[in-house]
């Protein structure tokens, strides 16, 4: 009898410390993975007991958007901000999970909205720091006759000093400078030069009076433009960014029709370019939507006559 009892007492403190070991080894394993952002089995953030947004996150993923001017450095500006996440539009951030694929497009009073370079969500803070860029909206413009002495009226019905009209078939040549303002930017535009008829313009081309490069020719004027005279040749082109209150200075060559004389108004608009939400909610830049609706940021125009 004493050798069963001695045998018991022995197997209960055994069985009493294996039990104890093994809750104490889930007990450690639980905190072991809440501490170390492993998945738990009801995906709260552990301090605060709310519902992460993804799996393995402690902390939920947010998106902070801070800017500087681009051509004042150090200077801070306020931006909004609009969002693609994983290709769809949204105006907030909110509920971003790791993974997601999210392009930004800022905004601020009297700056060019710009897009801004996918990031890849990850867990807790996601800084973008970019740079945007105040706009000049009125910058210097001069249109000069086709001897490049005179400065031409700006004034389609003329004034003291308009062009001659064209000899027949013939060509001219027009100096177009522009002065940029000082830390601000003309932004990329589309200049749009409208002259005469489609009978009397066989063409029109824009260089770079300092390389003599060719400066981008559209396909066609982009619909929803205005529209200053009826039946006129029309033509589009893309014209760099001028920053700061440099000059910069352009070649254009208006050909006429073999025989034709043309004369009359001569029309030349700028359209700043800039970000806006395509109607399919992704981010473009442009002066127009798919819809020909108006997106530039401000427009400004130089017009003379030819008689």
């Amino acid at each position: 009898m004493r050798q069963k009892t001695g045998k018991t007492n022995k197997v209960l403190p055994i069985l009493l410390t294996v039990l104890i070991f093994g809750l104490l080894s889930i007990g450690y394993v639980a905190v072991t993975n809440t501490q170390i952002g492993g998945t738990t089995s009801s995906d709260v953030n552990p301090e605060t007991g709310v519902p992460l947004p993804d799996t393995g996150c402690n902390v939920n993923p947010t998106i902070t958007v801070t800017a500087n001017d681009a051509l004042q450095a150090g200077t801070a500006v306020t931006v909004g901000s609009e969002f693609t996440i994983n290709g769809v539009y949204s105006t907030s951030s909110a509920g971003i999970r790791k993974g997601d694929k999210v392009v930004i497009k800022t905004n601020a009073s009297n700056y060019i909205d710009e897009i801004q370079e996918e990031i890849t969500v990850v867990c807790g803070a996601n800084p973008v720091l970019t740079t945007i860029s105040a706009a000049a909206t009125a910058p210097t413009v001069v249109i000069k006759n086709d001897a490049g002495l005179a400065q031409l009226t700006d004034n389609a019905a003329g004034g003291a000093v308009n062009e001659s009209a064209f000899a027949a078939g013939g060509s001219k040549n027009f100096a177009i400078d522009i002065t940029g303002v000082d830390k601000k930017t003309t932004g990329t535009r589309v200049v749009v030069f409208e002259f005469s008829s489609e009978a009397n313009i066989s063409s029109m081309t824009l260089t770079d009076a300092n390389t003599g490069l060719s400066l981008t020719k559209l396909a066609s004027v982009p619909s929803g433009l205005t529209v200053s005279g009826s039946n006129n040749y029309r033509v589009a082109f893309e014209i760099p960014a001028v920053e700061g209150a440099v000059k910069k200075s352009y070649n254009l060559n208006v050909q006429a029709t073999t025989g034709n004389v043309p004369a009359g108004a001569f029309y030349t608009s700028f359209y700043i370019a800039q970000a806006f939400v395509e109607s399919d909610g992704t981010f473009k830049t442009g002066v127009v939507d798919s819809n020909s609706e108006a997106k530039y940021v401000a427009t400004y125009d130089y017009d003379f006559l030819v008689e």
